[in-house]
């Protein structure tokens, strides 16, 4: 399957399970980092559906209360019969596959890792297919080691990763999404260093094309993803009349200038930011945060 062909059912799938939602081009999101823009993405509803994602990250923080050491068996079976039976996330699943075999020797990495919790969503069932030891990293740093499913089975429970355990283990990590990859700079790369071992590569479902491939050449980590947030991705997205034609006009500005475009809006709609400070909620402490951050300079007033 070629790359384009990849990227463009990826889309459809982002689009038809709400993993991808663009906002009205009058009342752009609020981000968690107290900026603002016009989509939002929630790429682990590629499992199916959004209430099966949340239904899904419920069962993870369950098993995170438990022995760690058992999460990797209960993860890798889920997400085994997931691919057996939910056709959305099969087809995801195809496109690692096919997006891996034409672009890396699988060789050449020892294991296949991912970082909690949604980068699991892909992690396992890549490290499945390509028959690989699932290197699991926890945000504490703390990490387990397992073999691959078998027929939807797998072997005893995971063994504990100690310092220097895994001395010249080459990975290849799978993520979920990528922005600034600052998870790779804090918790990913360096746990796999404490261990002896290093992040080679890395292939993402989703780039949202921030900084993240900057981050990670500064790493030394080789990057790749199969969905990149580009013009193309949005003109795609316009022309299968996923979005309108102001929503497309919106997103075009902030694909080329994510601050400047998000500035004039500002400058633009004055009451924005007091809107969200008198709705209270998640919006109101963002819009505190944008405030005191001075991310949008003049274009914001207390």
């Amino acid at each position: 399957m070629a790359d384009s062909m990849i990227q463009r059912d990826i889309a459809r799938l982002l689009f038809e399970t709400g993993a991808i939602r663009v906002a009205p081009e009058d009342r752009p999101f609020w981000y968690a980092s107290g900026t603002i823009g016009p989509y939002y993405s929630n790429t682990q509803n590629l499992i199916g559906s959004e209430t099966e994602a949340n239904n899904l990250l419920a069962r993870i923080d369950s098993w995170l209360d438990g022995d760690r050491l058992l999460l990797p068996s209960k993860a890798a079976r889920y997400f085994f019969e997931a691919y057996e039976t939910n056709m959305c996330y099969h087809t995801v699943v195809d496109s690692i596959k096919s997006f891996l075999k034409a672009n890396v020797d699988m060789n050449n990495y020892d294991v296949v890792s991912g970082g909690a919790r949604r980068d699991w969503f892909f992690s396992f069932i890549t490290a499945g297919v390509f028959n690989k030891p699932h290197l699991t990293i926890f945000k504490d740093q703390y990490m387990t080691l397992s073999e691959p499913l078998r027929d939807g089975m797998i072997d005893g429970i995971a063994l504990p990763v100690f310092e220097d355990g895994l001395s010249n283990i080459n990975c290849l990590h799978v993520s979920d999404i990528i922005t600034e990859a600052s998870s790779y700079s804090r918790v990913w790369a360096p746990a796999a260093r404490k261990a002896g071992a290093v992040i080679g590569a890395s292939l993402t479902i989703l780039d949202r094309l921030q900084g993240g491939d900057a981050a990670l050449e500064a790493l030394g980590i080789r990057h790749m993803s199969l969905a990149q947030l580009d013009a193309g991705f949005f003109d795609s997205a316009y022309n299968q009349r996923y979005i309108d034609a102001r929503q497309y006009a919106r997103l075009t500005e902030y694909i080329a200038d994510p601050h400047g475009s998000m500035a004039s809006f500002l400058k633009e709609h004055p009451d924005f930011v007091q809107n969200a400070l008198a709705g209270g909620g998640k919006d109101a402490e963002r819009a505190r945060m944008c405030i005191e951050s001075g991310v949008y300079g003049d274009a914001v007033t207390p």
